[in-house]
């Protein structure tokens, strides 16, 4: 048994779909040279800046949340484990 499913495409996805392919065609007619922008060679692309600092907040903050949470974190090790082992 097949169910015939009719799928209705609502008018706002017309909408949208002609808005979406009006940016496609402005995005192509876009100079970038204009703005100023340059393709970037291998090496500025491999390049990394800075992000040692976000690195290490974000490190302080996982070792606060693992310190404040440890107890939970066991009951729910041991809660996994002894589901798995019975």
């Amino acid at each position: 048994m097949t169910l015939n499913i009719r799928k209705r495409k609502s008018k706002s996805f017309d909408r949208v779909d002609i808005l979406f392919l009006s940016l496609i065609i402005d995005m192509k007619n876009l100079d970038l040279t204009s703005y100023g922008v340059e393709e970037m060679s291998e090496t500025q692309i491999s390049e990394v800046n800075g992000g040692g600092i976000g690195t290490v907040i974000g490190l302080i903050c996982l070792g606060i949340y693992m310190y404040d949470n440890w107890d939970s974190f066991v009951d729910g090790v041991d809660a996994g484990y002894r589901a798995v082992r019975g």
